[in-house]
């Protein structure tokens, strides 16, 4: 069984994905701006992925308002 989303069913818990997810994102943007180099890996890592999954669901329309950093 596929999941599926019902947009109009769904569309707080869609709000408050898209919030988490820009919060994280944002916090996680400063954490990686203040560290002095070398950056640990783990950061770059988790940057990388934040980044990936605020693009395609801004692509996606899913979080128009999410900001990718």
């Amino acid at each position: 069984m596929a999941a599926r989303l019902n947009l109009d069913s769904d569309a707080d818990d869609l709000e408050l994905s898209c919030r988490v997810i820009g919060d994280y994102d944002t916090c996680l943007a400063d954490v990686l701006e203040k560290t002095p180099s070398p950056v640990p890996k783990v950061f770059l890592f988790y940057g990388a992925e934040a980044y990936q999954t605020s693009y395609l669901l801004k692509k996606a329309n899913l979080c128009p308002g999410i900001k990718v950093r």
